[in-house]
């Protein structure tokens, strides 16, 4: 809208509602207490939930999940150590419950999946397969068990070295891979069978930076062309789930193996927020 008159600008004007606006003087931990809180109090009612950070390259998604660990003066954590703290707070708050809590950490790297936090991860990548009872699985995938948000980070960090990183003409230190960090938990109640468990996951996902094509050459431009297409695959699924009209219609999954990943956190049952930076 104008600011003086009020009216609006343009012929064909579209609105775009945001749950929750953040600025500058907004940091990590404030971002966490609005929207990522009430994700981690799903998971422990059992809900699985996920959150993921879009947006062109250089604007702070890895900052807004990871946070500066690697700086050394600056202290301020990303979401996902937010997110990890809190889950440990409350779990040891628990006495009528036990849990299990693993985690497991990967990239999609031109198409690939790959292990984060295997020893030698294999550039070929592993394979994503479909279960019918348990949804979308990568049955190669290393699983961690993790009791303190401490291990959590030691392994961020682990998996973070061997993550694909790379400079580009924007960015000097570029994500270019989208990585997926999900922490598992497993509850059983001490005064119950054993045979009644509750599974549920939280995904945090670091999406590589969207770019505008030919700025690049080489490698760059090749991984460039496989971020935009598995970003542009991202964004036809959440359109068409998006919009009512097109209810029940086929959604492209299979498109990428970003979607792929993501089908259950996208199409089901599962709260899932963009932090579009």
């Amino acid at each position: 809208k104008d600011p003086y008159n009020g009216e609006l600008y343009g012929k064909n004007v579209k609105a775009f509602p945001f749950d929750s606006i953040f600025n500058e003087k907004d940091d990590n931990k404030s971002i966490f207490n609005k929207i990522i809180k009430k994700l981690v109090d799903n998971i422990l009612n059992g809900y699985n939930s996920t959150a993921l950070a879009y947006g062109v390259t250089g604007t702070g998604k890895t900052h807004t999940m990871i946070g500066d660990i690697y700086q050394s003066g600056s202290n301020e954590k990303g979401i996902c150590m937010y997110a990890v703290d809190y889950l440990f707070n409350k779990i040891n708050k628990e006495s009528d419950k036990s849990f299990i809590t693993k985690m497991s950490y990967l990239e999609i790297y031109n198409e690939q999946a790959i292990d984060l936090l295997t020893e030698n991860p294999s550039s070929e990548g592993i394979m994503i397969v479909e279960d019918p009872n348990k949804g979308v699985i990568v049955p190669e995938l290393t699983q961690i068990n993790v009791s303190k948000s401490s291990d959590v980070l030691n392994y961020i960090i682990l998996g973070n070295k061997r993550r694909t990183m790379g400079p580009t003409g924007v960015n000097q230190f570029s994500s270019r891979s989208h990585a997926i960090l999900e922490i598992s938990v497993e509850q059983r109640a001490n005064n119950k069978s054993k045979e009644e468990v509750l599974n549920s996951k939280l995904l945090l996902v670091d999406l590589a930076g969207s770019e505008r094509g030919g700025l690049e050459k080489g490698i760059r431009r090749e991984e460039g062309s496989n971020i935009n297409k598995s970003l542009l695959a991202l964004g036809k699924c959440i359109n068409i789930l998006a919009d009512r009209s097109k209810k029940g219609s086929f959604v492209p999954y299979r498109d990428s193996k970003l979607t792929r990943l993501l089908k259950d956190s996208l199409g089901g049952n599962i709260a899932t927020l963009m932090i579009a930076c």
